[in-house]
């Protein structure tokens, strides 16, 4: 990958002047051929068997790929003739001029292989308003359907808003038996007057077939959806009876509020994990969602629920106080028994305060956490989380006040209080980027997890040893407070492995 960006800098960035690219044009069709052969193939060979994934972000740079662009010289067609695999991963920018010839071009030189097709705004033009983009992404899509698109097995589009995504047609959004990877992405939510008649995710046509579209929808292996078009399929008998059989890799749901539920009624909660249930997913993402909870929901809407996955994940990113903790509680009732890998929390600092008075979730490997500026915040999220590895990323809240709250602490606790000492189960401890705390200060909270149980009065009179795992394992990376070898030494001797990574 290294070699295929370098080598793209050099050809792609004289096409922003008129002066180096005469210079590139001059350069033999041959030469070019044998710098193309010469970095890309073994990357080539690798990438019939392989499908590496790029995030959305890098590919919203122009210059991470080429493949849909060629506009670094005129003699750019005749030396990617040879190689058709280099068009597997096909990017389309609605904001840039003349992506049909591109995207054309790039399905051309693409057969018969399978391609990556992604669409999205290039971070490197200005970016189209609301109507503009509702416009060119629906001629974008039916062109795709009116060529060979069943030959995509990974179909990502990323709009700016929710809303270009509500008024298009039903036949925009299809599936098909070899598609692997959909993903429906928006930048910000946005109502719009969508949300007060009824759509449908399905084509009546495939509704029709729906042993087809069952068969074709039960190979995904990852799907993402905007919050009305996961509400649409949610509420769909065939959407249900097929994800009920998908094995879903990963799932994420983004942009979604109550409203998306258009005439047939406001998307609850309820809904929400109901939907989440019947589906066997290793990942669930939850990405800004705010769904009211009805206090007499649960008897609305039956929950259906499957156990957890032993490997299962989650991630809650910007979700409202009242969802996450909801969600919390559900996960809470159904892990008295086991557990699942890890949760990851992130742009929720301001939800942090009412963690201590939801319960811990119990039995969770991973918790991880990244963008909390409050040391009081993170502090009350620390106590109301329970796992064998905390991942710290990026907090500027992290500080010695905070790693204090991790415990044991010198209180008493009680059931009315915090019925478990914070992170008790807690042996490995990961901080990246987090600059604000004290090298001596994480010395005390091993020092102090090393001291004796701590006892718990479970009623008046009574009390119960509540063991106190020891820290064992530390990881300090990217810009944190700098370790010398006499700290080095000192956590050697306490026990503990420390594995430093710093700039």
């Amino acid at each position: 990958m290294s070699d295929q960006v370098s080598i793209q800098n050099i050809l792609i960035t004289p096409s922003t002047s008129i002066e180096p690219r005469k210079k590139t044009v001059e350069i033999p069709v041959e030469i070019l051929e044998l710098i193309i052969n010469a970095a890309y193939e073994s990357h080539l060979r690798k990438d019939l068997d392989r499908w590496e994934p790029v995030s959305l972000d890098s590919l919203a740079h122009s210059s991470t790929f080429p493949t849909a662009l060629s506009r670094v010289c005129t003699l750019w067609d005749a030396v990617l003739a040879p190689h058709p695999e280099y068009w597997t991963r096909i990017v389309v920018y609605l904001n840039e001029r003349d992506h049909f010839r591109r995207l054309r071009l790039a399905l051309e030189r693409s057969q018969p292989n399978h391609i990556s097709i992604t669409i999205l705004h290039s971070s490197g033009s200005s970016s189209l308003d609301g109507d503009e983009e509702r416009v060119v992404l629906e001629r974008v899509l039916s062109y795709l359907w009116s060529a060979n698109h069943t030959r995509a097995r990974s179909l990502s589009v990323r709009a700016t808003s929710s809303a270009s995504f509500a008024s298009l047609p039903a036949e925009m959004v299809q599936f098909w038996p070899g598609l692997r990877e959909l993903n429906f992405e928006s930048q910000r939510w946005e109502t719009t007057s969508t949300t007060d008649r009824e759509t449908s995710l399905l084509p009546p046509r495939l509704v029709e077939l729906a042993g087809t579209w069952k068969i074709a929808i039960e190979n995904l292996t990852d799907l993402s959806l905007v919050g009305h078009m996961f509400v649409q399929l949610s509420r769909s008998s065939h959407g249900t009876n097929a994800l009920r059989n998908a094995p879903l890799d990963s799932l994420a749901i983004t942009r979604l509020r109550g409203s998306d539920g258009g005439k047939s009624g406001g998307f609850t909660f309820h809904e929400l994990v109901r939907a989440c249930s019947f589906t066997r997913v290793r990942k669930l993402a939850l990405v800004d969602v705010d769904v009211p909870f009805e206090v007499d929901g649960q008897f609305t809407h039956w929950i259906h629920h499957n156990p957890l996955r032993r490997d299962a994940e989650f991630v809650f990113d910007g979700v409202a106080n009242l969802t996450l903790r909801a969600f919390q509680q559900h996960l809470r009732r159904y892990t008295i028994d086991g557990g699942f890998r890890s949760q990851t929390f992130r742009n929720m600092q301001t939800y942090f305060g009412m963690f201590r008075t939801w319960g811990k979730v119990c039995d969770v490997e991973v918790t991880e956490v990244s963008g909390v500026e409050s040391s009081d915040a993170l502090a009350c999220f620390f106590g109301g989380v329970d796992s064998v590895e905390l991942r710290v990323i990026d907090c500027p809240g992290l500080t010695d006040v905070s790693l204090e709250s991790i415990g044991p602490v010198i209180d008493m606790y009680t059931l009315e209080d915090t019925p478990i000492p914070p992170l008790d189960s807690m042996t490995n401890l990961v901080i990246v980027d987090c600059p604000n705390w004290n090298v001596e200060g994480l010395k005390g909270l091993v020092t102090r997890r090393k001291a004796a149980d701590v006892s718990i009065q479970v009623e008046k009179g009574d009390h119960i040893e509540v063991p106190i795992a020891e820290i064992g394992y530390v990881e300090v990376r990217g810009k944190c407070p700098s370790v010398s070898n006499e700290d080095r030494e000192w956590f050697a001797e306490n026990g503990v492995v420390l594995v430093v990574d710093s700039p």
